[in-house]
């Protein structure tokens, strides 16, 4: 674990129910969390991540564990890589500077850096049915998600970063407000209806508070905006966002074994512009137990069901996207506030984003449940996808909002359970579900070549049309029509002038592998998961060949004498013969570091992602200590990767959150945990 941080979580939850009246019954929930982080670790290429400097610059052969205590008599760190001495025109020693150069001593950053948040969140309802007659019911309930999130965000004047303080305080708060009249009946001996209609009222409110120091602090250890070199930077945005909603489902069963399910949604958004902020979304089901109809002496089968579906749903644009606004700059001009062009160019004609998606699919057990398969095709398709998309500088804006994107995704997911051995005292369980996922975009806006989602040095995401979606794009190497890495007349590699695709940065199959085992009351399960056919392109081994940091700077292809002798890249000339011209190591990594293609890999993994072994008390050794179900378990997670073609990196690591994946640069490798689990009840 990285030092000097700590995570504390509180959370309280509270849930009561009480019939006020024999047809009337009201409920309150609640859960209150307080999540309090000091030292969270500052991701990506940042001299405040330690991990940027282990994987990518540092020397090898330094001793880290020196470094802890590395702090001289007045408080200052003390570190390895000092500026050096100082000299004049002559060559005399002026000075020696022992300030840190390029990078701090990575346990002086984690003892003086100021990170510190906190959050306070509450989630919470109240609802209240009312039963009108037999079937039919009135149903309300209110619900709100709260949460305050502050941090602040400290660097000292010693640091070779600029120093720096900052506040950030973000508020959120959702409020949805429904009501429904429900109404269940049996149509006849054969026909059952359960429907309701109903409306919903959501309400957004988000607020932040930004203030930074600009220009590093005057005075070093006072960590307050005041204390800015420059005037102070300071921003505020409130997003307010709406949605009212009116929807209807409607489940009939016939013989109870074949069922129709009907829903109807329409919203109207107040992020969309008149006229297309109304937007209509149904969907239909029908399923058939088959099992219920089939023969009573198929004995192997304990239950068939087919099913197939189509839905359509709808998506508004985030809050503010339709009309250009003045923005403000700092400082002011004298005592005159001035105010900018913003950068991006917002739309009035948004439409909101349409997905169709239809689905088949079979679910079948057999011999008493023992073994089944549950097996579906699905096929969706979104339109009108809005995305900020590039523009000519030459209309005063680098970017605009478009409803740009068309997309096609596939796949086919299959679940398999099985118990292959069940007796009285023994059982053993087996799971496993697998997906295969593929999409392409299918369209772009007119004028609209490609998406940027994002990138490092040498390689860049985008969403372009005719390929997947998250695109990885670089410099790739150029082969022969055997498929072979060509080199040019010096032995380098000979890549594409241009970015090319390389792939896709999503897996096209996931999936995973559960078993237990159960004797006597002792439990132990293990979980595997897998995923194959995306692809990332990695920072930290770019940089690591570099600066001379990778192993494959001192030893290639079985070659151990590169450094005197150079390395023979694996490859062949223009004329087909195998490479036998030697580079120098140092001059080819520091030339070609640009080039994607070597840092591209698989992310292919299977993962012993955990283990569990524990005991379930019997209830009869309790039964004069009013507690049951009493089971205590020790659990390991993140046990082993068994499998990886990435060198050195969990193949999961990616750079920030969301669906921007394939792209690795400094991460923090996952933790390995072993805990103990005991719950009760009373």
């Amino acid at each position: 674990t990285i030092p000097n941080g700590k995570l504390t979580r509180n959370t309280f939850t509270f849930k009561s129910d009480y019939d006020i009246h024999d047809r009337i019954n009201v409920g309150i929930k609640g859960s209150y969390i307080n999540t309090e982080g000091r030292n969270r670790n500052i991701t990506g290429y940042n001299n405040g991540n330690p991990m940027q400097a282990f994987t990518q610059w540092w020397q090898t052969q330094l001793d880290v564990e020196r470094l802890k205590n590395a702090y001289r008599v007045d408080g200052t760190q003390q570190t390895w890589n000092a500026v050096g001495p100082i000299v004049d025109g002559d060559g005399n020693l002026i000075e020696f500077n022992s300030a840190p150069n390029f990078f701090d001593n990575p346990y002086w950053v984690r003892d003086n850096y100021l990170q510190e948040d906190t959050r306070n969140r509450f989630i919470g309802g109240a609802n209240m049915t009312i039963d009108l007659a037999e079937g039919l019911s009135l149903a309300g309930s209110i619900g709100t998600d709260f949460y305050q999130t502050s941090d602040i965000a400290g660097i000292p004047v010693e640091s070779v970063e600029t120093s720096l303080y900052q506040e950030n305080e973000f508020r959120f708060n959702e409020t949805n407000m429904e009501v429904r009249l429900n109404y269940n009946t049996n149509l006849s001996d054969r026909v059952s209806l359960n429907a309701f209609v109903g409306g919903n009222r959501m309400r957004q409110l988000r607020r932040t508070t930004f203030a930074s120091t600009n220009g590093g602090l005057s005075l070093d250890g006072f960590y307050n905006i005041s204390n800015s070199a420059s005037s102070p930077t300071v921003t505020t945005n409130e997003f307010n966002w709406g949605i009212n909603s009116v929807m209807g489902s409607a489940s009939f069963g016939f013989d109870n074994w074949l069922y129709l399910d009907v829903t109807a949604r329409n919203d109207w958004s107040s992020t969309l512009p008149e006229g297309e902020n109304s937007y209509f979304y149904p969907s239909v089901t029908l399923s058939a137990v088959l099992s219920e109809k089939l023969s009573t002496d198929i004995s192997k089968l304990s239950f068939l069901k087919v099913r197939a579906s189509y839905a359509k749903a709808g998506n508004d644009a985030q809050p503010y996207q339709l009309f250009d606004v003045f923005t403000p700059l700092v400082p002011n001009f004298g005592s005159f506030p001035r105010y900018g062009v913003p950068n991006s160019q917002n739309n009035p004609f948004l439409k909101p984003e349409t997905t169709t998606e239809i689905e088949f699919g079979v679910d079948a057990r057999f011999f008493n449940n023992r073994l089944g398969v549950d097996i579906a095709y699905f096929t969706r398709n979104t339109k009108d996808q809005i995305f900020s998309v590039p523009a000519s500088a030459a209309t005063g804006y680098t970017s605009r909002i478009l409803n740009s994107g068309e997309m096609q995704n596939s796949g086919i997911e299959l679940q398999l359970s099985a118990t292959p051995v069940q007796t009285n005292n023994f059982s053993w369980d087996v799971g496993i579900n697998v997906s295969k996922l593929s999409n392409e975009v299918v369209a772009l806006a007119d004028g609209v070549e490609s998406i940027n989602m994002g990138g490092t040095w040498a390689a860049d995401l985008r969403v372009q049309q005719g390929v997947t979606y998250m695109a990885l794009y670089g410099q790739d190497y150029v082969y022969d029509d055997a498929g072979n890495r060509l080199v040019d007349e010096n032995g380098n590699y000979q890549f594409t002038a241009d970015r090319v695709y390389l792939g896709s940065a999503l897996a096209d199959w996931i999936g995973g592998v559960r078993t237990g085992i159960n004797y006597k009351g002792f439990s132990l399960s293990g979980l595997v998961d897998f995923q194959f056919g995306g692809i990332m392109h990695s920072t930290s081994l770019q940089w690591s060949k570099y600066s001379g940091m990778h192993p494959e700077t001192v030893e290639y292809n079985g070659q151990t004498d590169i450094r005197e002798n150079g390395m023979i890249l694996d490859g062949v000339k223009e004329d087909g013969t195998a490479n036998d011209i030697p580079v120098d190591p140092q001059t080819y990594y520091q030339t070609f570091w640009r080039r994607a293609a070597p840092n591209v890999f698989s992310t292919d993994f299977v993962k012993l992602r955990e283990i569990a072994f524990g005991y379930t008390v019997p209830n009869s050794a309790l039964s004069n200590t009013g507690i049951r179900d009493v089971n205590v378990s020790i659990i390991a997670r993140n046990v082993a990767i068994l499998h990886s073609d990435v060198p050195f990196i969990d193949p999961q690591v990616v750079t920030g959150a969301g669906n921007r994946q394939g792209l690795e640069n400094a991460q923090v490798p996952p933790t390995r945990s072993v805990g103990i689990s005991l719950s009760f009840k009373l």
